[in-house]
C-alpha cells in the first residue's frame, strides 16, 4: 500500500514544473489562486464551483480593490440618478393626488389620514441634507401650517398654484349665486342683483375652472408632427438674404443664438455649387430665422393685428412651418455632437413653442441642452475655434431652460452648481451685453427660486422656514436690481432692442417679486403681489398702446417675448384678485385684463391648437369674458354674446410696408380670401394643399427689384437639387 505512494510522490518530484507561459490559467483559477489543468470547456475547479471557465492568459493580475472603487463609484452615479427621478416622481404623484379645490376635503376616511401622516413621517425620517442654499433651519412642516396635498403653495410648478387658486376663486363666486331651489346661504344685494342679472357669466366661469384644472393637473397637449414623404429644404435664397440682416439687427442681439458671419458664410457655403445635399442643421436654422423675423415684424405691424385675409405673410409662413414641420420628423439627423446642430435644436425648440406644442419645445429644448454638455458648452474653452460665439449659445440656453424649469415645475437641465463658465462682468461697457448679463444673473436667481421654494425638497419644509427663504430671496431680487439699475432703466435715447431688453427685464423683475410674495407669510404680501402684477401689465398696456411706432412695435414684440418666455403669473394674479374684490374691484384692472387678451388673441393668430401662444390666448380669453360680464351693464353684456369679443388676429401690410420696404401691391393671380380667421390646425401639421399667393418686393429688400412670383421662390422647397433625400 505504502510503495506505490512513494512511487507517485517520486514521480511528481521528477514532473518539471510548468510556468505561466507553458500552462495558461483560466480567469478564475487565477482569481482564486488555484491550480487550473485546463479541461475544456471548463477546468476541474471552475465544473466543482459552477464559475464561468476562460482563458485570457493573462500576465497581470487584477487589481480587486481598483476594480471595486470602479464598482462602488458607478453604483453611486447610478443611485444619484435615481434618487433625481424619484424626487421628480414625487413632485408628480402630489400634484396628482392633490384635491381640486385649494382646501383640504373634510370626507377622509381615518385609514387615509393614518397613511399620509405615515407618509409624512417617512419624508420628515429621509434625507435632512440639503444644498448649500439651506437656512440651517429643521422645523419641518412646523407651526401648523395646512396640508401640503391641499395647499396649492406647494405645487412644484407656480403656475399651477395659480390655476388652482384661480379655480377656487371662481368656485367661490359661483357659489354665492343665489338660488330659490336648493336654499343656499344669502348674499349681498349688489352681488346678487348682478349675478342673476348676468346669465352667461357663471358659463364662463365653470368653463374657466374646467381649464384651470386641466391645465394644473393635466398633461399638457401633445401634438405629433404628420409626415408628407417630403425631405426639408433650404429656403429660398432672395428671401434669406433679405431677412437675415433684420435678424441680426433685431432679435439675435437679443438671443445671440448665432454669430452673424458664421451665418454668412454657411450661407455661401449651402447655397453655393456643392457635390452632397445641404447640411440639415441649416436648413432648419435658416428655416427658424426666417420664421422668428416675419413674426417680430408682423405682430408689430400695428395696435391690434389687423390685416387682409389675402395677405404675404399668411402664404409664407404655411410654407415654413411645413418645412419646420419636415426637420422635426428628421429629428434624430441633428443628434451628432457639433455646435451648428445645438444651433439649429435650440431655434427648432422656439419655433415649436410659438407655433407647436410646450410637450415638442420640451423634447427638442431638452436635446439641445444634452447635445451642449456633451460638447462641452457649459466647460471654459479658452482658445478653442468659435469661443466667444460658444458661450454666448450656452447663456442662451441656460436663460431659457430657467424660465422653462419655473414654467413647468421641474428641475433645471443646466444647473448653474454645474456651469464652469464665469458669469460675464455687470459692467461692459455696452448697455445691449449689460443687459444680457443682467438677464444670465436674473436666471441664477430664477434658479435658486425654484430650487428652494418650489422643488420636490421643499414640500417637506415648514411654511415658516419656506417663508423666511422667500424673505431671504426678495433681499437678493432687489439687491440684482439696485446692481443693473443702468440696465433696468436706460439713459438717454436708446435703440428699440435696448428698450425691448429692459422692459423685459422690469416685467421679468414684477413676475419675480409677486413668486416671492406669493411664499411670505405676512399681511402685506397680498396686497403687494397685486401691486406687482398689476405694474407688469401697465408695463406691458403702454407699450403696446405707445403712439410712436418704433415704440408700438418694440411693445409688441415685448409681448410675444414675455408669453412665450415668461407666464401668465401677473395675469392670473390681477384676475384673482378681481374676482375675490367683487363687487368693489378696480375698473382699471379689467381694462389691463382685456387689453392683455386681446394682444394674446393676436399673437397666437397663425398658431396650432396645442401651442402654447394658443394656450395663453384660451385662458386670457375665458378670464376676459368672466370679468366683462362682472363690470358690464346687463344689456351691453347680453348684446356682446354673439358678437367676437376679441380682435381678429391678422398682420396688417400697410403699416410694415413704409418701415420694411414691402410693396402691398399683390401681382397677379392674387391669393384666395376664403381662409377663415383662424386656420384649421392641419394647415400646419398636415400637406393638404399647396398655398401660393403672389406679392412683389420693392428696392430696400431685394436688390434685383421687380415683381417676384410667390409660387417661383417656393418652387426650390421640394425641387430635388436643394432636398436632403441624398444626404447620408
Amino acid at each position: 500500500m505504502t510503495a506505490p505512494r512513494a512511487s507517485s510522490v517520486s514521480v511528481q518530484k521528477n514532473r518539471p514544473r510548468q510556468t505561466g507561459s507553458l500552462s495558461p490559467a483560466c480567469d478564475e483559477c487565477r482569481i482564486r489562486k488555484v491550480r487550473c489543468n485546463k479541461e475544456y470547456p471548463k477546468c476541474s475547479s471552475c465544473r466543482a464551483s459552477n464559475l464561468p471557465c476562460e482563458f485570457s492568459n493573462k500576465g497581470k493580475r487584477i487589481n480587486h480593490t481598483k476594480k471595486l472603487v470602479s464598482d462602488v463609484e458607478l453604483l453611486g452615479s447610478r443611485l444619484g440618478k435615481i434618487e433625481e427621478a424619484l424626487f421628480r416622481c414625487l413632485s408628480v404623484v402630489e400634484a396628482a393626488n392633490t384635491t381640486r379645490d385649494s382646501t383640504p376635503t373634510q370626507t377622509t376616511s381615518r385609514s387615509g389620514s393614518e397613511g399620509h401622516a405615515d407618509r409624512e413621517e417617512f419624508r420628515r425620517g429621509s434625507v435632512e441634507s440639503e444644498e448649500s442654499w439651506s437656512d440651517g433651519s429643521s422645523d419641518l412642516l412646523a407651526h401648523g401650517e395646512r396640508d401640503p396635498e391641499a395647499d396649492p403653495l406647494h405645487y412644484s410648478s407656480p403656475v399651477a398654484s395659480l390655476y388652482f387658486e384661480a379655480q377656487a376663486a371662481g368656485n367661490q363666486l359661483i357659489s354665492s349665486t343665489p338660488s330659490t331651489e336648493d336654499g343656499s346661504k344669502p348674499v349681498s344685494p349688489r352681488m346678487s342683483e348682478t349675478l342673476t342679472r348676468s346669465t352667461p357669466l357663471e358659463a364662463y366661469l365653470v368653463d374657466a375652472n374646467e381649464l384651470f384644472q386641466e391645465l394644473a393637473t393635466g398633461p399638457p397637449p401633445v401634438t405629433e408632427p404628420k409626415y408628407d414623404d417630403l425631405p426639408p429644404a433650404l429656403p429660398p435664397r432672395t428671401l434669406l438674404e433679405g431677412f437675415v440682416e433684420a435678424y441680426f439687427t433685431d432679435l439675435n442681439p437679443f438671443l445671440p443664438l448665432y454669430d452673424r458671419q458664421s451665418v454668412l458664410d454657411a450661407i455661401q457655403q449651402q447655397y453655393g455649387p456643392r457635390s452632397d445635399g445641404p447640411d440639415l442643421a441649416w436648413v432648419c436654422s435658416f428655416n427658424s430665422i426666417l420664421l422668428h423675423t416675419l413674426e417680430a415684424k408682423s405682430s408689430a405691424a400695428q395696435p391690434g393685428g389687423h390685416t387682409g385675409d389675402s395677405t404675404l405673410e399668411r402664404g409664407l409662413v404655411v410654407h415654413l412651418l411645413l418645412n419646420a414641420r419636415r426637420c422635426y420628423n428628421n429629428f434624430e439627423r441633428l443628434l451628432q455632437p457639433r455646435l451648428a446642430n445645438v444651433q439649429s435644436l435650440f431655434s427648432m425648440a422656439l419655433v415649436a413653442l410659438r407655433y407647436f406644442s410646450f410637450t415638442m419645445f420640451e423634447t427638442v429644448f431638452a436635446q439641445a441642452c444634452q447635445l451642449a454638455r456633451t460638447i462641452g458648452l457649459h466647460q471654459t474653452a479658452a482658445g478653442a475655434p468659435q469661443e466667444a460665439e460658444r458661450r454666448r449659445l450656452f447663456w442662451c440656453l441656460f436663460i431659457i431652460d430657467k424660465h422653462a424649469a419655473l414654467a413647468a415645475g421641474k428641475p433645471c437641465l443646466l444647473p448653474s452648481y454645474a456651469c464652469a463658465i464665469p458669469i460675464p462682468s455687470s459692467k461692459c461697457g455696452s448697455l445691449i451685453e449689460d443687459q444680457f448679463t443682467a438677464r444670465i444673473m436674473l436666471a441664477t436667481i430664477l434658479e435658486e427660486l425654484y430650487r428652494r421654494l418650489h422643488s420636490a425638497r421643499s414640500t417637506r419644509r415648514g411654511r415658516e422656514q419656506i417663508s423666511r427663504r422667500a424673505i431671504q430671496l426678495s433681499r437678493r431680487i432687489e439687491d440684482w436690481a439696485v446692481q443693473h439699475e443702468h440696465a433696468l432703466q436706460p439713459t438717454g435715447t436708446p435703440e428699440a432692442s435696448q428698450v425691448l431688453a429692459a422692459a423685459e427685464l422690469q416685467y421679468a423683475l414684477y413676475i419675480c417679486r409677486v413668486l416671492v410674495q406669493r411664499r411670505i407669510n405676512g399681511p402685506e404680501s397680498r396686497s403687494l403681489r397685486y401691486i406687482h402684477a398689476r405694474a407688469g401689465l401697465q408695463l406691458l398696456q403702454e407699450l403696446c398702446n405707445c403712439d410712436h411706432l418704433g415704440g408700438r412695435r418694440v411693445g409688441y414684440a415685448l409681448f410675444a417675448s414675455v408669453t412665450l418666455n415668461y407666464s401668465l403669473i401677473p395675469f392670473l394674479e390681477v384676475y384673482i384678485r378681481v374676482l375675490q374684490d367683487h363687487p368693489q374691484a378696480d375698473a382699471s384692472d379689467v381694462a389691463l385684463l382685456t387689453s392683455f387678451a386681446a394682444r394674446a388673441d393676436s399673437l397666437a393668430a397663425q398658431t396650432t391648437a396645442t401651442s402654447y401662444t394658443a394656450r395663453v390666448r384660451e385662458v386670457s380669453a375665458l378670464c376676459y369674458q368672466v370679468v366683462t360680464r362682472l363690470h358690464q351693464p346687463p344689456d351691453v353684456a347680453e348684446s356682446q354674446v354673439d358678437q367676437p369679443t376679441l380682435p381678429d388676429p391678422f398682420w396688417d401690410l400697410s403699416a410694415m410696408a413704409a418701415d420694411a420696404g414691402w410693396d402691398t401691391t399683390p401681382s397677379a393671380p392674387q391669393f384666395s380670401s376664403n381662409l377663415s380667421t383662424h386656420p384649421d390646425p392641419s394647415f400646419f401639421l398636415d400637406a393638404g394643399g399647396s398655398v401660393g399667393p403672389a406679392f412683389s418686393l420693392s428696392d430696400p429688400i431685394f436688390t434685383d427689384g421687380g415683381p417676384v412670383m410667390f409660387d417661383n421662390l417656393l418652387d426650390p422647397f421640394a425641387g430635388a437639387d436643394t432636398s436632403l433625400g441624398l444626404m447620408q
